[in-house]
């Protein structure tokens, strides 16, 4: 399982946290949270089409 799809196996549980609650406060952050996670798991879609690669500069440092 890829980053993005733990985070919406997460996503989902925190859905069904928030159907379960009674106290409509904790539904809410149940609902922000899965909102966060679903937000997570787009974002770790898109990092992973990224191809970034990093090449440091050469260092000008010379022995003296």
């Amino acid at each position: 399982m890829n980053t993005a799809d733990a985070y919406r196996v997460k996503a989902a549980e925190l859905e069904a946290s928030s159907r379960a609650a009674s106290d409509p406060a904790k539904r809410i952050e149940w609902q922000n949270l899965a909102r966060a996670y679903r937000r997570l798991a787009e974002q770790a879609d898109l990092n992973a089409r990224s191809y970034l690669v990093y090449e440091p500069q050469p260092s000008n440092n010379r022995e003296r």
